[in-house]
């Protein structure tokens, strides 16, 4: 190294040292010291309820301005390691970035002595048979962090204006419509959660939350539209609907169902209560849902390993340990046309699914018909169950990654018709030419911080809010969670800043 290399360093030093002292602000990594591996999802703890959970990567980050001054000791556990304890002014002055767990090396349960000679099929048979036992899906009240996040990229974005009978509508307004449209968007909600109930019905009261998300671009978006509505109400009667055509397909829409969705509507009402601005609640609630009826022992699941295991290629690995019992670990691949592939990790004693990562293989749907087309693209995840003192499994944390593209590539005709108008029904038409294509990705995430079993009085005496409001930020403050245990952010998340 010359002298200007050693400058440059000295200097990159410095000012590394000093950013370091003013954020006050300790980030390390939690690894397998013997494999080198990332360890995701394992716990830092300082006090009873006051913590957070490392992210996929394994990566934790502690505020120290942020935290109590009184922290004595930290410690660091994950399933199938070895605690580690830390004093806290030992660990900070360090600066440590890398921690290493040592794997969990106690001997293996007998029960491996007497079932020696099962085979992963056999094993995998033995799952589905003690499923019943395993998963009975009593309630519960859960103390929960849960997380989502809604990532949106536009590939192409075209509208292109062919005719239009209101002077308003033009290419220019058009254009001005499309051109506030992000090329990607990321949407973020966060929330202390008290889950009532099981994987089949539940009650969510939220305690506590944030939404981060470019305020500024959703202003640009609705004022936008604001014009687009305004310009409706001006032009069009009020006892029109209009008539939307793309192609041989037409639909009756009524006017006020464009200015306000219909409460009472029955059709996609669960999507439509979902998307309703500002209804953070029903959010949660759905995310919780998304999450429960996909788990592998549910009925509609797309998740078949287990149920129709006849379809999947089984591989037994070598034993593990995970929360102090032995477990199988397999490796699953699919046959022909199916869709998944993964690790389960099942407790030798009871057979019970202990942990499970999937992924799917191949597009689970793909669906192209007159210039519109819809794939799901990715479903991806990872659950992790803890067992009860009475010997029922639940899911301590999961995450699902739910990915989707559409496309619309054909012409649209939007024409008012009035019946009560003498004459022509037909009032005004606008005709464009649509041309887009969107990814989008929603990540649903959740930890279970206490589990305590209720019964069926304590369930129906529970209360929801569903008038709660989160608290909107601009960049993400890990001093809002203070004196909570929460997941820690993945680097866009910890980076997410709304530029001025």
């Amino acid at each position: 190294m010359n002298w200007k290399q050693q400058h440059i360093a000295v200097i990159a030093l410095l000012l590394l040292t000093a950013i370091q002292l003013e954020a006050q602000v300790f980030m390390a990594k939690v690894v397998d010291s013997i494999s080198g591996e990332p360890i995701p999802f394992a716990t830092v703890q300082w006090a009873e309820n006051s913590g957070v959970i490392t992210n996929d990567n394994g990566v934790f980050s502690i505020d120290q301005a942020k935290t109590k001054k009184d922290m004595d000791s930290i410690h660091i556990s994950s399933l199938g390691f070895v605690t580690k304890v830390f004093a806290a002014t030992q660990l900070f002055q360090n600066q440590e970035l890398v921690i290493g767990l040592t794997p969990n090396t106690l001997e293996l349960s007998t029960v491996f002595l007497t079932n020696r000679n099962l085979n992963a099929l056999q094993v995998i048979k033995r799952v589905k048979d003690s499923m019943h036992l395993n998963y009975r899906g009593e309630l519960a009240q859960k103390r929960v962090f849960y997380r989502q996040s809604d990532a949106s990229d536009f590939e192409k974005v075209g509208v292109h204006y062919k005719k239009s009978t209101i002077p308003e509508i033009d290419q220019k307004l058009i254009d001005s419509v499309t051109g506030v449209l992000p090329n990607s968007a990321i949407y973020y909600r966060e929330a202390l959660v008290d889950f009532y109930g099981n994987t089949e019905k539940h009650k969510v009261r939220v305690l506590k939350a944030a939404e981060l998300y470019d305020n500024s671009a959703n202003a640009s978006i609705e004022g936008m539209l604001g014009r687009m509505e305004s310009i409706l109400k001006k032009r069009v009667k009020p006892d029109s609907y209009l008539k939307v055509k793309s192609g041989l397909f037409g639909m009756k829409v009524q006017l006020d169902s464009i200015i306000k969705l219909d409460d009472d509507s029955e059709s996609l009402k669960e999507e439509l209560e979902n998307q309703a601005k500002g209804n953070f609640h029903n959010h949660v609630r759905y995310g919780f849902k998304k999450l429960h009826r996909n788990l592998f022992y549910q009925d509609k699941a797309k998740l078949d390993v287990i149920k129709k295991s006849g379809r999947y290629e089984f591989e037994l690995d070598e034993p593990s340990v995970m929360q102090g019992e032995s477990v199988y670990v397999i490796h699953f691949s699919p046959k022909g046309k199916k869709d998944f592939k993964g690790t389960l990790y099942v407790n030798a004693q009871d057979f019970g699914v202990m942990r499970m990562d999937f992924e799917n293989v191949r597009w689970l749907r793909d669906v192209s018909l007159l210039g519109l087309s819809y794939r799901e693209t990715l479903f991806k995840g990872i659950v992790i169950f803890e067992k009860s003192k009475e010997g029922q499994y639940s899911p301590k944390y999961a995450r699902l990654q739910d990915g989707r593209r559409f496309g619309v590539e054909r012409g649209i005709k939007i024409k008012e018709k009035n019946k009560y108008v003498k004459g022509r029904r037909k009032q005004n038409e606008v005709a464009l030419d649509i041309d887009f294509t969107n990814d989008a990705v929603v990540t649903y995430e959740y930890f279970v911080l206490e589990n305590n079993a209720i019964g069926q009085t304590a369930y129906n005496s529970a209360r929801q809010n569903k008038n709660v409001k989160a608290v909107y930020l601009p960049a993400y403050d890990p001093g809002f969670w203070e004196g909570h245990a929460v997941i820690a952010p993945n680097e866009a998340l910890r980076t997410f800043a709304v530029a001025e």
